[in-house]
């Protein structure tokens, strides 16, 4: 994956930072975590979040 393609998976990881890590218990974080690699990123990882649409989230 290119640097500009990998801007969802980045913008997750500071989701994952600046949000998680600090407002949830460690069961939670571990099953966003999961859920995140399981079945968000690959679907919807490799986006561009300007080009993300609802048909990406769709596919989810």
């Amino acid at each position: 994956m290119g640097k500009a393609a990998n801007l969802f998976l980045r913008a997750d990881n500071n989701w994952m930072r600046t949000y998680v890590e600090t407002n949830t218990a460690p069961k939670t974080r571990q099953g966003y975590l999961y859920n995140i690699q399981a079945h968000i990123n690959p679907v919807i990882g490799g986006v561009r979040l300007q080009k993300l649409t609802g048909r990406h989230i769709k596919g989810l």
